[in-house]
């Protein structure tokens, strides 16, 4: 809620896709970053201490938004939050609820937990089923990274600017249907 609030108050329409699409890219930049050097770190530290060295960078980063985030941005988030509460409250009654809401809301818990689920196993099934190395399954992971990275700052320009969202999300679980069927054929494709 808080970027969001940046953005819808500091990023003018038009410009709010991408900059929402960058912003929704963190776990896809986290899925690249992890697959491109936890297997080194785990090849220097074993895999304790490569999560030790991610530990360190969080807490570089919580550190870092304290520097960076003038206290006025903060304050001005935290009023705007209660200020949207005081205002939910005070209401008599509530607006009703957009309809489309429960079935977008629905569609996006299933498609988070399928591609969570299938992107999850991509290194241990690179590994296991396709005999890669571990440095090899890390960079497959990497190049997923990208894909996703690329995919949500694309995805959120089109859908601002050019195609209807409800299409879009059509396209996009066609192509989840499409990279779980190659991840079916690709043992028998390769022998």
């Amino acid at each position: 809620p808080a970027t969001n609030t940046l953005i819808s108050t500091r990023v003018p329409q038009g410009a709010q896709g991408v900059l929402t699409g960058v912003k929704q890219s963190g776990v896809q930049v986290g899925v690249f970053l992890s697959g491109l050097t936890l297997p080194a770190l785990a090849t220097l530290f074993d895999w304790r201490g490569a999560v030790w060295v991610y530990a360190g960078v969080f807490a570089g980063f919580a550190a870092l938004i304290a520097v960076v985030l003038d206290q006025d941005d903060a304050d001005d988030i935290a009023s705007r939050a209660h200020a949207s509460k005081d205002r939910a409250a005070s209401a008599s009654t509530k607006p009703p609820l957009d309809p489309a809401i429960i079935p977008i809301a629905v569609y996006a818990f299933l498609m988070g937990s399928a591609g969570g689920a299938a992107g999850r196993f991509l290194s241990l099934y690179a590994e296991e089923v396709m005999g890669f190395t571990t440095g090899a399954a890390g960079a497959v992971v990497a190049i997923g990274g990208l894909l996703g990275i690329a995919s949500r700052i694309g995805t959120a320009r089109v859908a601002e600017h050019r195609v209807n969202p409800v299409r879009l999300l059509g396209v996009l679980s066609t192509v989840g249907t499409a990279y779980c069927l190659l991840l079916l054929f690709v043992p028998e494709l390769g022998d």
